[in-house]
């Protein structure tokens, strides 16, 4: 008797596939979010190391001069017009100590070649410098373009000026006070540069020793993101509020205030991370306080070299007391 040979097909049916489908689905949204935030946490890990590297050529220059770098330098050009011609701001200054020696050097800060306006009276060569993008000043969780867009920053003589794209920079050096102390300045208006309890100010340099709360105990620079796109009063929108790594721009051109693309404002009014166009509906301040796309704060750099993870709940006295260098009041914990 010869035995029947049969085949057997293999397959799914219908509910074994849509159980697999499912299976695969769940654990993709469960990887998914662990995925991002580890990337996330490298990227913050990333930026808290730029504050580092950035916190330790502040000191090295402070170790050379025995004073920190002003905030921006003022062009010979400049005379009683203050803000229109700025020069390079503390990002170049500090640039031997951040291995970019030969950067400085080809932007020749100290030369007759880099003593006029910045941003209007550069070459076609000095203008392609300005928009060298440099990794330890761009956070690598920040979206915004880098160099900034012409469409967005327009440095230059007015609505008929020189434009041109510039580098970004996502970390700014704190101060609260007025901010331009000049060379040609009036008794009183260096009084008050002087007076400034931040980090830093315009032309005017600061010691370690007027850190008289300690430097453990003071901001010396934070983060700002470039933000999305957000509309101002007047109709207009702007993708950009974070900073530049060359220097104070014309306050015209340059958002609510110029003077701020690379000094941060620590004030009580301007918290971190605020959304300034929901809750007042104006641009005015927009380009002045501290903001990250690191969920829940920014950080920022102590005088001592240490970064700080700073919540944007962080109670605001307490915000302006450590903004501050020699208020008396020192804070413990925050």
């Amino acid at each position: 008797m010869v035995k029947a040979s049969y085949w057997k097909r293999a397959g799914f049916t219908l509910i074994e596939l849509l159980v697999v489908i499912a299976i695969i689905a769940t654990l993709v949204a469960i990887l998914l979010p662990a995925v991002q935030q580890a990337r996330e946490a490298a990227r913050r890990s990333g930026c808290k190391n730029n504050l580092k590297q950035i916190g330790l050529a502040l000191h090295n220059y402070h170790d050379t001069y025995s004073v920190l770098p002003p905030g921006y330098a003022l062009s010979e050009a400049g005379g009683k017009n203050k803000y229109n011609r700025p020069q390079y701001g503390w990002g170049v200054a500090i640039m031997p100590f951040l291995e970019l020696g030969a950067m400085f050097d080809s932007l020749a800060p100290n030369s007759p070649r880099g003593l006029v306006d910045v941003y209007s009276s550069k070459s076609a060569a000095d203008q392609q410098l300005l928009q060298t993008v440099i990794s330890v000043y761009q956070c690598p969780t920040d979206v915004a373009p880098n160099p900034v867009p012409q469409s967005i920053v327009n440095f230059g003589q007015g609505a008929g000026g020189y434009k041109y794209d510039v580098g970004k920079s996502n970390y700014l050096v704190c101060t609260i006070g007025p901010s331009a102390a000049i060379a040609d300045a009036t008794a009183q208006e260096l009084q008050d540069a002087i007076n400034n309890e931040g980090a830093f100010t315009g032309t005017y340099s600061y010691k370690f020793s007027d850190f008289t709360d300690g430097l453990s105990n003071t901001f010396l620079a934070g983060e700002r993101d470039g933000g999305p796109t957000q509309p101002f009063t007047d109709g207009s929108t702007s993708t950009f509020f974070a900073g530049t790594w060359v220097g104070v721009g014309r306050p015209a051109n340059f958002g609510p205030q110029g003077i701020f693309t690379h000094l941060g404002r620590i004030d009580p009014s301007q918290r971190i991370n605020r959304d300034f166009w929901a809750e007042s509906g104006s641009n005015n301040s927009g380009g002045r306080a501290y903001s990250s796309l690191h969920k829940g704060g920014a950080q920022f750099l102590m005088g001592d070299g240490a970064v700080r993870f700073v919540s944007e709940n962080i109670n605001s006295t307490m915000y302006l007391l450590i903004g501050k260098r020699n208020d008396g009041e020192v804070i413990g914990e925050f």
